[in-house]
């Protein structure tokens, strides 16, 4: 039911067919509506990942981000990692940088004195990787290299497995023969 038929429906039925009536009523209704709509729209923002172009800008003001995207997905998620960040840092709050990350599914370890990032899910080098790179020396600590592990498909995961419209699919970085990169 509208805002219009509400505040109808609320008055005497003698006054319900009236056309000054109805008149002031939708002229009501429409103003309802529009704060009902910018009530929406602040809600929004109050979450990364339905921030507007508006929202996304005042956070990038705040948490004093240069946007380096004009992706909403992307800038939505340095944001959520640049909040995140003003936590202590340890290995989880990096795993927790990586999952905020829009192509997350990366996994996190602390290993013979280096941070290592495994992408999991994705081959080859994702997409946006600058950003989640910029985050991440953000927020490490600096005497502590990071190495990045990528996955890529291999010879034996492609020959007499996959038919060629199954290899047209992947890109021609994801067919790399190197897996590991600092």
């Amino acid at each position: 039911m509208s805002i219009k038929d509400t505040i109808i429906n609320l008055m005497n039925v003698v006054y319900r067919k009236d056309d000054f009536i109805n008149a002031v009523s939708e002229a009501v209704s429409n103003v309802c509506q529009n704060l009902i709509d910018a009530c929406d729209i602040i809600k929004n923002n109050f979450f990364f990942d339905s921030l507007n172009d508006d929202g996304a800008e005042w956070w990038e003001a705040t948490l004093k981000i240069t946007p380096t995207s004009t992706d909403i997905e992307d800038r939505q998620a340095k944001i959520q990692a640049k909040w995140l960040s003003n936590k202590h840092n340890t290995v989880s709050l990096i795993q927790t940088v990586c999952n905020s990350w829009k192509n997350g599914e990366t996994d996190v370890d602390f290993i013979d004195g280096k941070i290592q990032i495994e992408f999991i899910a994705s081959y080859g080098i994702p997409s946006d990787f600058e950003s989640l790179q910029e985050s991440i020396e953000e927020i490490k600590p600096a005497h502590l290299p990071l190495e990045w592990v990528y996955k890529y498909l291999l010879k034996k995961e492609i020959h007499n497995v996959m038919t060629k419209s199954e290899m047209q699919t992947y890109t021609k970085n994801q067919y790399c023969n190197v897996g590991v990169g600092e």
